[in-house]
């Protein structure tokens, strides 16, 4: 069951990530290497939990979504933009909106399958948008979007879902892991807590900061 599988998982997550250690106030970094979380299988595609707490995990790491009131606004239909395949080369585009949160930040990305960097066709403006999730990245929110009931693709007011609560759910091959219930708020916070003790968060938005700067100059 997710109420359970997920606190247990988060148990697992602090026990075995042996580099976690106690923070001091105030510390801007964390101690837990993110590959960390790979290698203990806390991150990945092998089950529910796991891919949930892998898409929490990077809307957090890419785009800045620090609270639970962040994650809890974003959407099916405001995280997935509309799939476009090329009628030449069947490519396809799979488009991932993250929503803004403040007047200067908002992130639409758009990533095409057949390249590891991200890229945004020219719409014409002479403008594109680097998309930060990787290749193998993107491939969890599509594998998410499928173990989804396809009802909730014009979802509006939910996201992150509640796990089927049947043995079949820890099945890779089922055709369904999430159920129409939204996650509960406190199971969220419960995997959102420890994943903002990831050094690799604060790494990737420092470096983000001194692109900015970087760009400010020239």
């Amino acid at each position: 069951m997710l109420q359970g599988g997920m606190r247990t998982a988060d148990c697992i997550f602090v026990n075995s990530c042996v580099c976690l250690v106690c923070l001091p106030p105030g510390s801007r970094w964390g101690r837990v290497e993110e590959q960390c979380l790979w290698s203990c299988k806390l991150l990945g595609e092998q089950s529910p939990a796991a891919l949930l707490r892998s898409l929490v995990y990077l809307n957090t790491k890419y785009f800045g979504l620090r609270t639970v009131e962040q994650h809890l606004r974003l959407s099916f239909r405001n995280v997935y933009g509309p799939d476009h395949t090329d009628p030449t080369t069947q490519e396809t585009t799979v488009c991932i909106c993250i929503p803004s949160f403040s007047p200067q930040d908002h992130h639409c990305e758009k990533r095409k399958e057949d390249s590891d960097a991200a890229y945004e066709p020219d719409d014409g403006s002479g403008s594109s948008t680097h998309c930060p999730v990787k290749k193998h990245e993107g491939r969890f929110y599509e594998l998410y979007r499928s173990k989804c009931p396809g009802s909730l693709s014009q979802r509006m007011d939910v996201f992150y879902m509640q796990p089927e609560s049947s043995g079949s759910s820890s099945d890779s091959d089922s055709s369904l892991w999430y159920s129409s219930t939204p996650m509960d708020r406190s199971v969220l916070e419960s995997i959102l807590t420890p994943l903002l003790l990831v050094k690799d968060i604060y790494r990737e938005r420092h470096l983000e900061e001194e692109e900015e700067v970087g760009g400010g100059r020239e």
